[in-house]
This record gives C-alpha cells, structure tokens and sequence, in this order.
C-alpha cells in the first residue's frame, strides 16, 4: 500500500501542490490521468485500492520517481494538444510569409474563378492585340471562325493556336469544337484535341447539341471523365437539362442568333441559368411589377454545368445577364473594344 500511496500523493521535495492528477492505470487501456485536489489523495488512494481487487481493472503500483515521470509525461502530451491548433496557425502564417510572392491573376484558379470572360476568335492578330491585356480566362473557336480566319480545321491547327493561346496570360482554357457528321467521327476527333500535347485540362471540346453530338458526349464522359466538354448550338433553356445531365462543363446559348430567329434571347439566357445553375448557383430578386407588390426570390440548381453565353451582340447584354447570375461569356473583338473604349474614360 506504501508503493500504491506513492503513485498518488507527491512527496514534499515537489513542492506546494494545489491540484494534482490520479494516476490510474486500466489494463489494455494505458494511462488516465484525472485532476483532484492534494486534500482528497486519501480517498483516491482508497478507491484505487479497491479497483485493485476489481476483476475488471487493476491498478500498478508505482514508486513516487516513477509516478511523477508518468506524470510529467501526461502533463507534456496534455499542452502539447491544447498548442496543437497554435502550432498549425503559426507553421501556416510562416509558410504563407516565406512563399515567394508571384502575380495575381485577374480570375483566380478553381471554384474561386467567379467570372469568365473568353475572347471568340480565331483571328491570331486579334489575340495579339486584345490577349495581353490580361482579363480573359480562355479563347473559344469553331470551324467557322477558323475559316474565317483562313485556317484549315485540322488538328495541326489546333495544336499550334492551342500552344499560342496558353503562351498568354490568364488564359486558362481553350475551347475547340469537334468536327464530323456522325457520333463515331465527332468522338474520334474529340479524343485527338484532348491528347494535344501540354493540355493539362486546359483543351474544352466542343459538341453540337444534336443527337450525334449528345451520343458523343456521353461516349466521351464514360471512357475518360476527366474530358471537359461544352455543348453548344442552343437554342432553348429545355436543352440546359441535356447537358447538365451529361455533366458538361459548359452549355453555350446563342444569344444573338435567338434574336435573328424572334426570339426573346435574354428571357431565354435567364431561363437557361435558372435550369442548370452553374456550379456556384444563384438567388436573385425579382422586383414586383404591381406597385407595392411583393418581390420574389429565383433560385437555381447547383449543378457541375456553366452557361457559356455566345454570340453576344453588344456589352450592354452582358450587362443586363450579369443581373440574372449569369458570369461566363465569350464575345468578339468588336466587344471586346466596346468595353474598353468608353468615350468618357479616353
């Protein structure tokens, strides 16, 4: 019972002692270590004899230098866990600190990236001119734009715009549309634009939401998902659900051509967003059109699809969308001027 007593009561050379642990040992359990005043260590001496005899724990008997080792050591593993959170803070704070400084992107890198804007081009004097300045988040081109360009639509010309585009800065990615009439051609023409070389994720293949291009897409999604595709030619909010059904990274509306056609093209764009949302969603009030009416909320899903609208007309659209919650635009050079060159600034 002496050697017991010891493991508990520490001896006068410690020092005053107002509060100190039990040191109880539970088989298969290791070491618990529990406060309790220097007034009560005869009755912890007490109950800890009589978990001897228990049958369910057992209590090791320790001399005082043992004892007050074990308890330094509980001490040690007690404050290194309260400082734990601390030490996180400060490694984090000093990692942060020593990181060399780099340049800040105008559209930071993941679900961050709020606002994309794409320059619609294939024309290389034009990405000469208007890339460089540094806010668009990716280039987008089809055959007909290639054409117009004087290129051939090829996957040699591809490759080369490909490393051009990624060559300036911000640009993140680059959209090229596949090309064939059938489901097998378009996919065999996707799989070779997303092994160009250097792509890192950064190549979005294009498909026309047609049944070919929609069988297509879903070909390309089961074999490698990693492939970022953009469904494009839409006409209607209703073909949002395709596409976000195949997980598409992008649904492209042509907001111009919808116009051309009688259509309420911005009316659509918004139904468009409120279908597939985007992956950061949206809510946004509706102002009553009664007077003293009640305004209303719109929210839209959540889903992994962005809607990538085309075939913009004026700056004032962009505008007008950005209100609804829509953020992703691809636009032309002629656009892209009438941004910048506001009569009041220059």
């Amino acid at each position: 019972m002496a050697l017991l007593q010891d493991a508990f009561v520490p001896s006068r050379s410690m020092g005053t002692v107002g509060s100190w642990p039990q040191l109880v040992v539970r088989w298969g359990r290791g070491i618990a270590l529990t406060p309790t005043s220097a007034t009560s260590s005869a009755s912890a001496v007490s109950a800890a004899a009589a978990a001897a005899t228990s049958p369910a724990r057992a209590v090791w008997p320790t001399t005082g230098v043992v004892g007050a080792v074990l308890l330094c050591a509980g001490w040690v593993r007690t404050a290194e866990r309260r400082a734990g959170g601390r030490r996180r803070q400060l490694h984090g704070a000093t990692a942060s600190a020593l990181a060399p400084r780099v340049a800040r992107r105008a559209f930071p890198l993941g679900d961050g990236a709020k606002i994309r804007l794409f320059l619609d081009t294939a024309d290389e004097a034009e990405w000469d001119r208007l890339l460089p300045l540094g806010f668009f988040y990716g280039v987008t081109t089809n055959p007909v734009l290639l054409e117009r360009a004087g290129l051939p639509c090829s996957l040699e010309t591809a490759e080369r715009l490909f490393k051009k585009a990624v060559s300036f800065p911000g640009i993140q990615e680059v959209m090229f549309q596949a090309w064939g009439a059938s489901t097998e051609k378009l996919v065999a023409s996707a799989r070779n634009l997303k092994r160009l070389p250097e792509n890192l994720g950064r190549v979005v293949v294009k498909l026309p939401l047609t049944r070919e291009g929609v069988r297509a897409a879903a070909e390309l999604r089961e074999s490698d998902p990693s492939c970022k595709l953009c469904m494009t030619t839409c006409y209607s909010a209703t073909q949002g659900f395709v596409a976000a059904g195949l997980g598409a990274d992008y649904i492209a509306p042509y907001l111009g051509r919808m116009g051309d056609l009688g259509m309420d093209g911005i009316e659509e764009c918004y139904s468009l967003q409120a279908t597939v949302g985007g992956p950061n969603g949206d809510v946004w009030r509706n102002k009553s059109a009664e007077p003293g009416g009640a305004d209303t909320l719109t929210r839209s899903l959540r889903t992994s699809t962005r809607v990538l609208v085309a075939s913009i007309r004026s700056a004032q659209q962009m505008v007008s969308l950005v209100g609804r919650g829509l953020d992703t635009f691809t636009f032309s050079p002629k656009i892209c001027d009438e941004l910048l060159d506001v009569e009041a600034t220059t």
